[in-house]
């Protein structure tokens, strides 16, 4: 089923605690980055609110879904009616997840900035064109080593932006970015993608033919960088399923040692880790 947005939104929200529950690509994330970061989100609850930055993105993503579920009904949405989508789905970001800006003029500067963005994806990619099959889509898998058959006895759980059918029985697993700067890397996002196609093939049965990136950049006028990544391969697997083998040790042995590194700066709990 896709998500609505207030379904969405709700999904988006991590529970405090519960790290037994499921594995996440984002959990996984910030595990990588700092141990010490996730046992103070995950385990002890203590987060903060998004950042404008991060909220904007956040908007992004919700106008962009409504985009394409009127895609997947067969209808085109009309360029008019964005600016009502981008209030509706603003309004209702902050009531899920508030964050707090300097005053009314840095909250309307994002606002309009969500718009730009949006419009500048609608006027690079040909969304009329595209078969969308999933958008916002909520899986969750067993996590069992397709290489080697082992049970991990633990469920992976992810929200896949977009789904597009490709041709014959081929199809496309698609993430939204929303960047300050253009440069990207295969290896920055390895890990969210083949966490993808991992749900995606377990969820459906099907090979996914490319990952891509589609990266919305936050310039003086915004523009629309498309990166396409070949299908996960046997060696994306391996390291992956080696990784989640780490994390789910060190969980097990309830180490969260401190790792400082150039995240420490944008990192939620920066300058109370010590």
């Amino acid at each position: 089923m896709t998500l609505t947005l207030p379904q969405f939104l709700q999904e988006q929200q991590q529970t405090s605690g519960q790290i037994w529950d499921y594995v996440s690509p984002s959990r996984l994330s910030l595990w990588m980055k700092c141990p010490l970061a996730f046992r103070r989100r995950y385990i002890e609850g203590l987060g903060t609110s998004p950042s404008p930055s991060l909220f904007v993105g956040k908007v992004v993503h919700a106008v962009l879904a409504h985009v394409y579920r009127h895609r997947i009904a067969g209808q085109i949405c009309p360029v008019d009616a964005l600016p009502m989508f981008v209030a509706d789905a603003w309004k209702l970001c902050l009531e899920t997840e508030p964050c707090y800006f300097v005053d009314d003029t840095e909250e309307e500067k994002c606002r309009y900035q969500v718009l730009d963005l949006v419009m500048a994806y609608l006027t690079s990619i040909p969304v009329q064109e595209e078969m969308p099959m999933a958008i916002e889509k909520r899986y969750e898998v067993p996590l069992v080593n397709p290489l080697t058959g082992e049970n991990f006895g633990i469920p992976l759980v992810g929200i896949v932006d977009l789904v597009l059918q490709e041709s014959g029985d081929g199809s496309a697993v698609i993430d939204f970015k929303t960047s300050s700067t253009s440069s990207i890397s295969e290896l920055q996002h390895e890990l969210q993608l083949t966490a993808y196609s991992y749900l995606h093939r377990e969820a459906t049965g099907l090979n996914e033919t490319r990952c891509e990136i589609r990266q919305l950049v936050k310039t003086k006028t915004p523009k629309v960088n498309v990166y396409r990544f070949a299908s996960r391969s046997d060696e994306h697997f391996t390291r992956f399923f080696g990784l989640i083998r780490e994390y789910l040790d060190a969980l097990d042995r309830g180490v969260y040692n401190y790792r400082p590194s150039w995240n420490c700066s944008m990192c939620e709990h920066y300058g109370t880790c010590c």
